[in-house]
């Protein structure tokens, strides 16, 4: 099932690598806000 294809933004994609996508994004900005906020002290 997760390697059922899909098109979006012209490109083809799998839920596989769209839920990998997401995750990496979600740990992106995760790693921003330590950085950048929390670090100040």
């Amino acid at each position: 099932m997760l390697d059922f294809k899909g098109t979006a933004n012209k490109q083809t994609y799998t839920a596989r690598t769209l839920g990998f996508a997401m995750i990496g994004h979600n740990i992106h900005h995760c790693n921003y806000i330590k950085t950048k906020y929390l670090n100040s002290r």
